[in-house]
């Protein structure tokens, strides 16, 4: 099995050179040269998942397990077990490969709250644009906390007594967050974020289902976007819009808004004390 695994003929006997020579340059030789010598010199046990070519010049996995046995302190042999561990390393490896491409995507989302959960609620993921958000750090809640810590219980109270009456049936806790999610794949609401500081920021959440290859829910998503920006323009406009419309109710001369064709917008006599509309057109007005 072990000629196999190396792909060489049936005769093939190694020296210890030759058997070392099989392993791929560079750290897989260096951890089984290093895991022998430190065996030999009674430092221990090896068992190193390394890289080798074989006879055919194919790069694969295996894993070495060696022992070293000794007589008066001096070691008389190494044997142990040879293992083809290819197909599952490889899969390991791309495992690895996804698992850091999703924690890279997530990370240079720093303007954008992505937090995942399991089903039951616990956190599972708190990306860079989480912790910038809420102030929290992933120890501080990876495991150990629900999306609730960062709600108001007014609006959780609310949404879960909206839903109830809407469905019929009692939807309470995390089942607030979730319950309309499952039904439709994914739901936008816009929520108030508590942060660890206690400030409050409003945000629109969308929360999404995430499943494995079985098609079963094993967790949710939910990517949140800081809406306190567009809350200080809206308010900006509405003040200005005031402004505006406190001037035009009480200005003592007549006031009238066109468009850029010359369109009345909103033609309006004004008088000192009150206002009544123009009962001319635009044209008799303008003359």
């Amino acid at each position: 099995m072990t000629r196999d695994i190396h792909e060489v003929e049936d005769g093939f006997v190694p020296n210890l050179k030759a058997a070392i020579d099989f392993y791929k340059e560079g750290e897989s030789k260096n951890k089984i040269v290093t895991a022998f010598e430190q065996a030999v010199a009674g430092e221990g046990d090896y068992n190193v998942e390394v890289e080798l070519i074989t006879g055919k010049g194919r790069s694969i996995w295996v894993r070495a397990i060696g022992h070293a046995e000794f007589d008066n302190g001096k070691c008389k042999r190494l044997y142990g077990t040879f293992q083809d561990i290819d197909e599952k390393k490889r899969i390991e490896l791309e495992v690895s490969d996804s698992r850091n491409m999703l924690d890279n995507v997530l990370n240079s989302a720093s303007e954008v709250s992505i937090i995942a959960t399991d089903r039951n609620g616990v956190i599972t993921v708190f990306n860079k644009g989480a912790e910038k958000l809420l102030r929290y750090s992933p120890e501080d809640v990876v495991g150990k906390a629900s999306l609730a810590v960062f709600h108001l219980e007014s609006e959780i109270a609310n949404q879960s007594n909206q839903l109830s009456s809407q469905y019929g049936i009692p939807v309470t806790g995390f089942r607030t967050f979730v319950h309309k999610t499952e039904l439709e794949s994914s739901e936008i609401r816009e929520w108030t974020y508590k942060t660890k500081y206690g400030i409050q920021i409003p945000v629109s959440l969308v929360v999404t289902v995430i499943r494995n290859y079985h098609n079963e829910i094993i967790g949710y998503l939910g990517v949140a976007t800081d809406l306190s920006a567009r809350r200080k323009v809206e308010q900006e406009l509405k003040e200005e819009r005031a402004r505006l419309m406190a001037f035009v109710e009480h200005a003592p001369a007549a006031v009238a808004m066109l468009d850029n064709d010359i369109h009345s917008i909103r033609p309006t006599s004004f008088r000192m004390g009150g206002w009544c509309p123009l009962e001319a057109g635009i044209d008799q007005f303008v003359k």
